[in-house]
């Protein structure tokens, strides 16, 4: 059986795999705030990994979202419900409730400037770019971050920009996916060997295994969908860990792995999706907890994930489900307006031409 005939958009087990990527997420964290210093060879497996599932996820399902409806301002529409209200809600509640709970349970008070700092902090974050990472110089010595995750968010957002831009021109295509892989690919040799900025590698890094997930969804009737493949790709992700960059060999394996086995788990997807909420509020939790002298790994993970959960439940049933319900009603008013502005357009070159 083919990746077409196996996949199924309602039964599937993506959303499961993503909520085990975020536990995943905050495994890896808690791994830091224990001391451990994982080996070079296998460090940027748990240090990278887990992010670069999502963005392989991530690619496949988006690509499928725009070849089932390519129409820029419903796909746009949906994209920016699905990230921004709960980022919004999270850079807030970070701010204004996380950080100062954690610095005053720890004794620590509030640095001078606390307040007016977290409203810039909010504020500069507001476009997805995280540019203040710390709160009044807080939190120190633990990670001078607040929030770690957050700013791979607006590199996932930049993709879904690209995917809507390549539509435009329709050019969400098989060749042009291989070409973005490609470039991805070479960009990444380059940062290896430190010949381009280390802002291209992070430009590498996403696009490398976000074009991995949409070569998948574009070649799915070609592209064999058994266990056995599964089995044979997670030792060829192990093996590219002895690499400097291990996407160079594990982009495709890591991404097959997850796309195929989530794909052969055939149950009902989740309705309740909290790995995006448990990813936006674990990082802080944990910060507090280390605050607290909870940096044991399995302690820090374990207490980090009991406190995040009902965060991600809220975000889920008051921001992300509420938002995601707006998507048809306003993606389809914007879409029917852009079509008035072009007809209106049309009319008025008509009577200019007449």
């Amino acid at each position: 059986m083919n990746l077409a005939e196996v996949f199924d958009p309602k039964a599937n087990s993506l959303s499961h795999i993503r909520l085990v990527l975020a536990t995943g997420v905050i495994v890896c964290h808690a791994v830091f705030f224990a001391g451990f210093r994982p080996s070079e060879t296998f460090g940027q497996l748990i240090e990278f990994g887990f992010v670069d599932g999502f963005f392989a996820i991530s690619g496949f399902l988006i690509v499928a979202s725009w070849v089932h409806r390519p129409s820029v301002f419903p796909f746009m529409t949906a994209r920016a419900l699905r990230i921004i209200p709960a980022f919004w809600v999270a850079l807030a509640m970070t701010a204004f409730v996380l950080a100062p709970g954690a610095l005053l349970l720890s004794g620590r008070g509030l640095p001078p400037g606390f307040w007016e700092e977290a409203g810039t902090y909010v504020g500069s974050g507001l476009g997805l770019f995280i540019n203040q990472h710390d709160i009044a110089g807080s939190p120190n010595p633990t990670t001078g971050s607040w929030n770690q995750p957050l700013w791979t968010l607006y590199w996932e957002f930049a993709c879904y920009i690209l995917v809507a831009a390549l539509g435009v021109f329709g050019l969400v295509r098989r060749k042009t996916m291989v070409v973005l892989f490609v470039g991805a690919f070479f960009l990444a040799l380059l940062a290896v060997g430190g010949i381009v900025p280390f802002g291209y590698s992070l430009i590498a890094r996403f696009l490398l295994m976000f074009a991995a997930g949409g070569a998948l969804y574009l070649y799915r009737e070609r592209i064999p969908a058994t266990w056995w493949g599964v089995v044979a790709a997670v030792p060829l992700v192990a093996v590219s860990a002895m690499l400097p960059d291990y996407r160079l060999l594990g982009a495709l394996p890591l991404a097959y792995a997850l796309v195929v086995g989530g794909s052969l788990l055939r149950r009902p997807t989740l309705r309740t999706d909290l790995s995006y909420g448990i990813y936006v509020y674990a990082f802080p939790i944990q910060v507090g907890l280390a605050m607290l002298g909870v940096t044991s790994l399995v302690a820090n993970a374990m207490l980090a994930l009991a406190f995040t959960l009902p965060l991600g439940a809220a975000s889920w049933y008051l921001i992300e489900r509420p938002a995601l319900r707006l998507k048809r009603p306003l993606g389809d008013m914007l879409e029917r307006a852009a079509r008035r502005s072009d007809r209106i357009g049309a009319a008025s070159e008509n009577l200019e031409r007449a």
